[in-house]
């Protein structure tokens, strides 16, 4: 398991590890934690990057949930820590629903 690195970019460590281990899976809360290209703000975009390897999420991927930080709340809000109000709850239940693009 690696925890620390220099940069919130994953891929450079996930290589170095792949070239001296077999990896059987990618355990993270965020799609970030899989692959960079996950470094988007759109959520349709991130809906089609993640259909794109969904026959590796659960096998691959292990995603566990984190319901209060992550930069899929950037897809969502604009910013990954956005404060707590009315507006942001009401957001947050629109994209639950589905309702966000």
């Amino acid at each position: 398991m690696t925890m620390l690195r220099d940069s919130s970019d994953k891929e450079p460590a996930q290589r170095d590890i792949a070239a001296e281990y077999e990896v059987i899976a990618y355990l993270g809360d965020n799609l970030n934690d899989f692959a960079r290209r996950y470094y988007v703000k759109s959520v349709t975009e991130r809906k089609a990057l993640a259909t794109q390897d969904a026959d590796r999420f659960g096998r691959d991927f292990i995603l566990f949930p984190n319901n209060t930080d992550g930069h899929w709340m950037r897809a969502i809000f604009g910013e990954s820590e956005p404060a707590d109000t009315p507006a942001y709850r009401a957001r947050m239940l629109q994209a639950a629903q589905g309702q966000v693009t």
